[in-house]
C-alpha cells in the first residue's frame, strides 16, 4: 500500500505560496527588466535550495526505479539530510533497511517516531519492524506490530509482515487468527496470499496451497521468489519434481531484497538437490520432512545430500509474463517512491 502524501496546510505550502506571491508581485510592480528577471530567478533558486530534499528524493525514486540502488541510496540519504516530510522519511527508512542499509533505516524511523503524527508513527512502526525483523528480533518485530494493531491501525503491509513473522516463528495458530482478520478487511495482495498458501503447506492442506501457487505464480507472475520457493513444495508434495524445478528457477530470476526469507543460494541449492538424479527422492523425502524449515528458507538435514554434487547448469525457463512491467505488488512495504510521496 503506498504512502500517500496526505493534504495539509504546512510550511512546505506556506514556502511556496511565498515564493509565488514574490514572482506574481513583481510582474506588476514597475521596475526595470533586468531587475524583475533576478527577482524571479533568486526567489526559485532560493525555493529550490529550500526544497532541495524533495528534489533529492525524487532524484533517488528514479534511480530506484532504474535498478541503480547504489545512487538511489546516495539520493535517498542526502534528501533525508537535506530535509523532507514524514512521509518520505518512512518511505526511505524502509528502502534502507530493504537494501541492506539497516542502522541508517532504522535511525529514520525512530525519528519519525519522536515527530510524527500518530498516523505517522504507526506507519513507521510497520517499517521498522522489518529491521527487527532482519536483525533477528522476531519477537519485538512482532510485538510492535500487533501494538499497532491493537491501537487500531492497519494495512496491507502490516498483515503482511506479521503473518510472514509469525509463520516464520512457528506461531502457526496465532497466524491463523491474523489470517481471519485479514481475511474479513478482504486484505488480498499478492504477499498475503502467499502467506496463505505458506499457512496451508505447514497445516497440510496441499489442495488449497496447488491452488493457491497455481494462481500465484501462472497467473499473477508474482514478482517476489517466496512464492516460487512455496509453489515448488507443493509440487515436491505432488512428486511433479520437474514442475517444482521449474517453480524454482523462475523463482531464481527475481530480486532477493535484504528482508526476503530465502536466499537466492539457499534456491540453487534446492535446485541442485532435486536435480540430481542419484539423491533426489532422498531430498525430496527431506524437504517434506522439514516443510516448516524449508517455507521459510532455512537449513535443513537434506540439503548435505547436494554438497558434493556438480550436475550440469540449470536451465530457467522463460516465465510468461502477463502484468504490466510496474504493476509490481511485492510481499513486503510498497516503497515505490515518486514525486507525491
Amino acid at each position: 500500500m503506498p504512502y500517500t502524501q496526505q493534504t495539509k496546510f504546512n510550511k512546505s505550502v506556506l514556502l511556496f505560496l511565498g515564493a509565488l506571491f514574490i514572482i506574481v508581485g513583481s510582474l506588476f510592480v514597475q521596475m526595470p527588466t533586468m531587475l524583475r528577471v533576478a527577482i524571479i530567478v533568486v526567489t526559485l533558486g532560493v525555493f529550490i535550495f529550500l526544497r532541495r530534499g524533495f528534489v533529492y528524493f525524487a532524484q533517488g525514486a528514479s534511480y530506484l526505479k532504474m535498478g541503480e540502488d547504489e545512487k538511489a541510496i546516495a539520493k535517498l540519504k542526502a534528501s533525508v539530510k537535506a530535509g523532507v516530510g514524514n512521509e518520505q522519511k518512512i518511505a526511505i527508512g524502509t528502502v534502507l533497511i530493504q537494501k541492506n542499509h539497516t542502522s541508517e533505516g532504522i535511525a529514520i524511523l525512530k525519528d519519525v517516531l519522536k515527530k510524527g503524527s500518530k498516523e505517522d508513527i504507526n506507519r513507521a512502526k510497520i517499517g521498522l519492524s522489518m529491521g527487527l525483523w532482519k536483525e533477528g528480533d522476531t519477537s519485538g518485530a512482532i510485538d510492535m506490530l500487533e501494538s499497532v494493531l491493537d491501537a487500531g491501525y492497519g494495512d496491507n503491509n502490516l498483515y503482511v509482515n506479521l503473518t510472514t513473522y509469525l509463520l516464520a516463528d512457528g506461531r502457526v495458530e496465532k497466524a491463523k487468527k491474523i489470517i481471519a482478520r485479514a481475511d474479513e478487511l478482504e486484505i488480498d495482495v499478492p504477499g498475503f496470499v502467499d502467506n496463505k498458501g505458506w499457512y496451508a503447506i505447514l497445516v497440510g492442506r496441499w489442495n488449497k496451497a496447488g491452488e493457491i501457487y497455481d494462481h500465484l505464480i501462472n497467473v499473477e507472475n508474482a514478482v517476489f521468489p517466496e512464492a516460487y520457493l512455496h509453489g515448488a513444495q507443493v509440487e515436491v508434495h505432488k512428486k511433479e519434481y520437474e514442475n517444482a524445478m521449474t517453480y524454482i528457477g523462475w523463482g531464481l530470476t527475481k530480486n532477493y531484497p535484504a528482508t526476503c526469507t530465502v536466499s537466492k543460494d539457499y534456491m540453487e541449492n534446492l535446485f541442485k538437490g532435486l536435480e540430481n538424479p542419484a539423491t533426489r527422492k532422498a531430498f525430496a523425502q527431506s524437504m517434506e520432512d522439514n516443510k516448516d524449515l524449508v517455507a521459510c528458507g532455512k537449513p535443513f538435514e537434506g540439503l548435505s545430500l547436494i554438497k558434493d554434487y556438480n550436475g550440469p547448469a540449470f536451465v530457467v525457463r522463460e516465465q510468461v509474463v502477463r502484468q504490466e512491467e510496474d504493476d509490481e505488488d511485492d510481499r513486503m512495504p510498497d516503497t515505490d517512491l515518486n514525486e507525491d510521496d
